[in-house]
């Protein structure tokens, strides 16, 4: 046990070496800064004059089309930049109160910091404080590193006194707050107040202020979901009374904000639109790279609309009891504006905690969704509405004998009913006459880009045989909507960069015509006149809206994938409806199982819309060798 005198002769000794020791350092700095600066040790000195120019890692984040956050990208670091304007007086002062209390005064390094120190390790005869001051510290974290060695430390002050005289002090503190950790992968304040609170820096109380600067000394021992949970809101108390002290508060307010409950934000993350942001995310990755996208703080603004989202999630799960009962468990969805381009509703899966498979990125067989680009070559080629085809079952070559759905032949009909009654025979006659190689050209030109030139897909490929992305079908009927104008489906209207600087703009998308306007049109014609279809479909089905809309319905063999896309002239939706282990289902075709989800989403989405009429076709046969296929 220590007598009090002899702790008192250690006290004043040690506190007397100190002063010595800051007086020496001082002396040791000043003269350091005036020697030649071809010394070798001023010349190793890292070069400062550029701090400005240094970013620190940063999150990017991706708003939908009405500017709210929906969801973040960051490495190991997740961090949202504030600018000095945005963090209040009230956020700085907390934390020079309780870190600091020189720092508005000194030039890099604080003597009296260095003897306060002293003495309270002294008294606890134990380190419990340090000297550095905030611009030290940001030093040390932003050039120097941790290494623990008096070189270091000189280095430290005299870089500290360096970067007094290159930034103001709301600089530092500015920088300093938006470089340090409060815990896990949390770093920045403006990141705490968001992670922590919910809030915006401006809207935090007193204590929540407090609490943010109490996390500082030990994040990892602080964090708000650590169990010292206790222990830092006695911390901030702490900070409450230097914060009185120092007058940065009034006692009332120190009153209040040392009783106030504290309410830390639920440590969950709940990902909003989860198919969406994550095909997002890795086209981000693909344009920009993945180290940029991460530590880049970019603003992503997206084309996501959160009431057509909503109307895309509530008409699936409308429907989901049925699909269940006939062995179907997953159904996608998604939505555009043809005009521009922008993708409004992506739904990739029924649930995706379940599976994380989005369904409309993924390669399915289309089925009859893929006969309109049939028929569109045929109409380029001088065929027309009213061109008879012949709808006979026979061999078109290497024993395939392709059946109608109906099982029925129904001799000489008009392209119209063939392809409004989804012949199967009639396509297939089409696809023979006017080649392969051409509908396959045409599909890729109006977005199916993956389909391979090397496959011999066959006369089978005007039923669908090749696989596509639900978002590249939606793309080919929005050429239709277009009439033939392809504006390519896009996820964003504009992304900035850390100054708020535009980097990218997708509001002026650019057209390229890949189809005939009076072929598209003829196509439009057929596909929203209900007496094309109703000898199949009857004249009661779910294709037909309160507004003018054209759709087609695709269902693959043994029931393994059932579509339906449509589209009005502002507004095109595509759905799937299968297993995603292509298991069949019990009978559920295109006109069961997705149209029903298509037609809800459209009557919800197109009550916000103007009306657009389709523009008429008069399309005729080009010459009397045009007026029937056979």
């Amino acid at each position: 046990m220590i007598s009090f005198k002899k702790y008192l002769l250690i006290s004043i000794k040690a506190i007397l070496l100190l002063v010595l020791f800051a007086v020496a350092f001082y002396g040791f700095i000043s003269v350091a800064l005036a020697i030649d600066k071809r010394s070798d040790f001023l010349t190793s000195l890292p070069d400062i004059s550029r701090i400005k120019e240094k970013s620190l890692p940063a999150a990017t984040l991706v708003y939908d089309r009405n500017g709210n956050l929906i969801y973040e990208i960051y490495g190991d670091q997740r961090r949202y930049l504030a600018f000095a304007n945005e963090i209040p007086s009230l956020t700085k002062n907390a934390f020079v109160a309780i870190e600091d209390r020189d720092f508005w005064h000194h030039k890099g390094f604080s003597i009296p910091a260095i003897l306060r120190a002293a003495k309270s390790n002294v008294e606890s005869q134990k380190i419990i404080q340090g000297g550095s001051t905030i611009t030290q510290q940001l030093v040390k974290n932003l050039i120097l590193g941790n290494q623990n060695s008096l070189e270091r430390k000189i280095k430290e002050a005299i870089l500290a006194f360096r970067l007094e005289q290159v930034l103001s002090k709301d600089e530092i503190i500015t920088f300093y707050l938006n470089q340090v950790s409060f815990g896990g992968n949390i770093y920045g304040v403006k990141t705490a107040a968001k992670v922590y609170f919910g809030k915006e820096l401006s809207d935090l109380t007193v204590g929540e202020n407090a609490v943010l600067a109490a996390i500082l000394e030990a994040p990892s021992y602080y964090y708000p979901y650590g169990p010292h949970r206790q222990e830092l809101l006695e911390r901030k108390n702490l900070v409450l009374k230097k914060m009185l002290e120092q007058g940065y508060i009034k006692k009332i307010d120190y009153d209040y904000a040392r009783d106030e409950p504290i309410h830390f934000q639920e440590n969950k993350k709940v990902i909003k639109f989860p198919y969406f942001v994550m095909y997002v995310r890795e086209e981000l990755f693909r344009r920009y790279g993945r180290e940029r996208v991460e530590n880049g703080g970019l603003k992503v603004f997206t084309t996501i609309d959160p009431q057509k989202q909503k109307f895309a999630e509530e008409s699936i799960n409308k429907h989901i009891d049925y699909l269940l009962s006939h062995q179907a468990e997953n159904a996608a969805l998604v939505a555009a504006d043809p005009q521009t381009g922008q993708i409004l509703a992506m739904v990739g899966g029924i649930d995706y905690n379940h599976s994380k498979v989005n369904v409309a990125l993924s390669f399915r067989q289309p089925g009859s969704a893929f006969k309109p680009i049939v028929y569109l070559v045929a109409f380029e080629e001088g065929y027309a509405p009213d061109t008879a085809v012949l709808d006979v079952s026979r061999d078109f070559g290497g024993g395939y004998i392709p059946q109608n759905f109906d099982g029925v032949n129904h001799g000489w009909t008009l392209i119209k009913y063939a392809l409004g009654n989804s012949y199967n025979v009639s396509a297939v006659q089409t696809i023979k006459k006017v080649g392969v190689e051409e509908v396959l050209q045409k599909a890729k030109e109006m977005g199916l880009e993956n389909l391979d030139d090397r496959f011999d897909y066959g006369c089978s490929l005007a039923l669908g045989s090749a696989s596509v992305r639900l978002l590249d079908m939606v793309q080919v009927y929005a050429v239709l909507a277009n009439y033939g104008q392809k504006i390519n489906l896009m996820p964003f209207i504009k992304i900035e960069n850390q100054k708020g600087e535009i980097i990218d703009d997708f509001t002026r998308p650019e057209k390229e015509k890949v189809a005939e306007e009076k072929a598209a049109s003829a196509i439009n014609d057929i596909l929203s006149n209900n007496n094309n279809r109703a000898a199949v479909f009857g004249w009661y089905n779910d294709l037909v809206l309160s507004k003018p809309a054209a759709a087609k319905t695709g269902t693959t063999n043994e029931f393994r994938d059932a579509w339906t896309i449509g589209y009005t002239p502002n507004l095109v939706c595509g759905v799937w409806v299968g297993n995603n282990d292509n298991r069949p289902m019990d009978r559920i075709a295109g006109a069961l199982g997705a149209a029903p989800i298509w037609h809800d989403f459209m009557e919800e989405s197109l009550k916000g819309l103007p009306q657009k009429e389709f523009k008429k076709s008069d399309l005729k046969p080009k010459d009397f060798s045009h007026y029937s296929i056979y």
